[in-house]
């Protein structure tokens, strides 16, 4: 008989009937002329969108497809040119040699040699064409089909070369009682290579293929004696497929649980577990196993100090038991509740207790109030802070603490705390101040502790305040500050890095100090501190002074394409523009920020990396083997985009990567960050243009961010970076970026 198959496995093959059909279309399939490809596919999808019921299991629709072996043999044609079909469609397929080939016939939906085939359309269908080239000394082989057993014809042989394929046929007429059609075999007895029906088989040799058949068996359930519920629906499948046992689902039994699947009504043979794996192998009956229930009851002592009752254990349903009494330190047992809070119905110790279920059973305790907190000390933490400590006192829920500036004063309330310690904090400096404490819970609050005592330290001195640093020479720089209230001296500390280390330089009684003997082309930075005997102040913010460089020379160069002039500065060996570039090119993709002409006169214009190296916007998204040495780009002549290694080299002149950035940038145009500020000691006067996204077009950064290109390509779509933000301000990173995002260009003078 025929496999049935639900609804929703014919709606998972007719989606894939749809894929099948529309690849058929969209890769030109021989089934239909090259020149209507276009027209064909409007006219299938027009049908499948009047149609989407007919994808499902109800469906009056079917495809039929056609392969051609091989694909250049020739061409196949319909007399209706689709590819689905209403139910019952008379459809005749021709094929048609190519010059130099024979048509050797039809496999698959007809197994025939006649050029022409009439399929009927009533389910979806697979054709093949086989053809042969003139002089082709291949064997012609024929493929046999064997009903093997069932009734109805076996399809009719197929014809092919040797190594060309065919469409193995379905099931069409044959029928075997209690079996399911399961393909084509090439051993009788189904011991060899299974095929699918409709797959592609290559033949290589003349053959038999006998139909393979699957027996067919039923696994029946029985609830065995449920109160209610739904036996559970019985199952026919193939032999040895494997199925998953059903759950307890509605079944109930008094006093039972389902404890699986038995092959004998009183549970006595062989068991399985619910939702476990079954494989059929033979018709059978499995019957539901119930066991009695058993009932466990828990006691919690909910904190006990001793008296803890051990768990009673499986006790069948309706068993009566005895409640135990237990006993906690500080504590009075006022019974037992199914709920830990001690809310709801209650039972008395020694009461009896009937168990119709697993339960868990609280003891209920009545709270008294905590002893009086020992070993309270104070110790003074800061000179406006003591902490008070004491040891925990059991069954304590909190602690408050009072005090008072005399030891036989009013002692008022300050706080409440769960910890064992206290920290007060705002207090006088060189004041003495005296504390008690107590304890408290549910039960109420113990008595106050006996008074503890500390004393303030004299406070530290404010910190310095108005602190500059100015050079006053070129190796010398002067610091100076407001005097504080309360300060003896001051610690002055000196860095070469915002965020380095530092270093103590020396202590004075005055509010400046001058620091001889620095080095030339060096940024300084200094913080000051003040103290007094009850401390050191921490140190100000810092403040820098740059002693003159003598390595670099300034100048001017006027681009002649637009007549503008440029600030120009010579670090080491290196000059460069001291501005960014603002030029205009008449190809490729350059920008103002946020496409306002008065920020390319701020900041210079944003360029992709391609117009920044004078190339094809195409190199965006390809790689450059150009190089990176003197590629002159988007600057003008004797001029050129500097590689990555080049703007190293700057960097490295400046102090290195994490050093370099306050040195570089403008000390104007950048939003500072926690104060910080920028000396440009060199001149280079770097600007925060920001930068320009080539995603979404949007502009971001300017004034936070300043990003320039290199000449140095990192792949196709990438290249590399130098970045300064207002954050980091101290660092140059060297970054990689989509080559299409806009960056600002700083133009390096050619060397002679």
């Amino acid at each position: 008989m025929k496999r049935l198959i639900s609804s929703k496995t014919i709606g998972v093959i007719a989606a894939a009937i749809t894929v099948v059909a529309i690849l058929a279309i969209g890769c030109g399939d021989n089934s239909i002329n090259s020149g209507n490809e276009s027209k064909n596919l409007n006219r299938f999808l027009d049908v499948f969108s009047k149609n989407p019921g007919q994808n499902n299991g109800g469906k009056t629709q079917y495809t039929l497809t056609v392969t051609i072996s091989p694909t250049e043999g020739g061409t196949v044609s319909r007399n209706i040119e689709r590819t689905s079909y209403d139910a019952g469609t008379q459809v005749t397929v021709t094929a048609t040699p190519k010059a130099g080939y024979e048509f050797l016939g039809w496999s698959g939906a007809s197994n025939t040699g006649e050029p022409s085939v009439t399929v009927k359309m009533d389910g979806d269908k697979t054709l093949s064409a086989g053809f042969k080239k003139e002089g082709d000394d291949r064997p012609i082989y024929d493929v046999y089909f064997n009903a093997n057993g069932a009734t109805g014809n076996a399809p009719l042989p197929a014809r092919t070369v040797s190594g060309n394929s065919i469409t193995l046929p379905d099931q069409a007429s044959m029928e075997k009682p209690g079996y399911n059609f399961a393909g084509w075999n090439e051993n009788k007895n189904g011991a060899g290579t299974r095929y699918d029906a409709n797959s592609s088989y290559t033949v290589t040799h003349g053959v038999t293929l006998y139909a393979k058949w699957l027996p067919v068996y039923t696994v029946t359930f029985n609830i065995n004696n449920a109160m209610t519920g739904n036996t559970p629906e019985a199952v026919t499948v193939d032999s040895g497929t494997t199925i998953t046992l059903p759950n307890q689902i509605n079944m109930t039994r008094t006093g039972y649980i389902l404890d699986g699947w038995n092959t004998n009504t009183g549970g006595t043979g062989t068991n399985y577990t619910a939702n476990s794996p079954y494989a059929v192998t033979g018709n059978i009956t499995l019957y539901a196993k119930w066991t009695i229930k058993k009932y466990t009851v828990t006691y919690n002592g909910n904190g006990t100090t001793s008296g803890v009752p051990q768990t009673v254990v499986n006790v069948d349903s309706g068993t009566t038991i005895t409640l135990p009494t237990m006993t906690r330190t500080g504590y009075g047992f006022d019974g037992w509740y199914e709920n830990s809070a001690g809310t709801g119905t209650g039972y008395t110790a020694g009461s009896s207790y009937t168990v119709n279920g697993n339960a868990t059973l609280y003891a209920k305790w009545i709270v008294s109030a905590p002893n009086t907190p020992a070993n309270v000390s104070a110790t003074v933490s800061s000179s406006s802070g003591i902490t008070v400590s004491w040891s925990a006192v059991s069954g304590a829920t909190e602690y408050y603490v009072y005090r008072s500036i005399s030891p036989s004063g009013t002692y008022s309330y300050v706080t409440s705390t769960t910890s064992t310690s206290f920290t007060n904090s705002g207090l006088s400096s060189g004041t003495t101040y005296y504390y008690k404490v107590s304890a408290y819970n549910s039960g109420g609050e113990s008595s106050q502790s006996s008074y503890v005592s500390a004393t303030t330290n004299l406070d530290a001195p404010n910190t310095p305040t108005n602190v500059s640093a100015t050079a006053s020479s070129s190796s010398s720089i002067t610091v100076s500050w407001s005097a504080v209230s309360g300060a003896t001296e001051y610690y002055v500390y000196r860095s070469t890095s915002s965020s380095g280390t530092y270093s103590y330089v020396t202590s004075t009684t005055s509010t400046s100090f001058t620091n001889t003997g620095l080095s030339s082309g060096t940024t300084y930075y200094y913080k000051v501190s003040a103290y007094n005997s009850g401390g050191e102040s921490s140190q100000s913010s810092y403040v820098s002074a740059a002693i003159p460089n003598t390595n670099v020379t300034t100048g001017t160069f006027t681009d002649t394409r637009n007549n503008k002039t440029y600030k120009t500065v010579k670090i080491g060996d290196q000059t460069w523009m001291a501005e960014n570039l603002n030029y205009q090119p008449t190809s490729g993709n350059s920008w103002c920020y946020g496409n306002n002409t008065g920020n390319c006169n701020t900041y210079g214009r944003l360029y992709d990396w391609a117009t920044a190296m004078g190339i094809s916007t195409s190199y965006n998204s390809n790689i450059w083997n150009g190089g990176d040495f003197n590629q002159r780009g988007v600057c003008p002549a004797g001029w050129h985009l500097p590689s990555s290694q080049e703007w190293q080299s700057l960097v490295d002149y400046a102090g290195g990567s994490s050093t370099a950035g306050s040195k570089l940038k403008s000390q104007s145009g950048w939003n500072s960050y926690s104060g910080i500020s920028n000396t440009d000691e060199y001149g280079f006067s770097a600007l925060p243009g920001g930068y320009r996204y080539d995603s979404d077009g949007s502009f971001n950064g300017a004034s936070y961010y300043g990003y320039w290109w290199t000449a140095t390509g990192v792949s196709s779509g990438d290249a590399y970076y130098r970045s300064m933000n207002y954050y980091y301000n101290d660092y140059v990173n060297v970054l990689n970026s989509d080559k299409s995002d806009g960056f600002s260009v700083r133009c390096l003078q050619d060397k002679r």
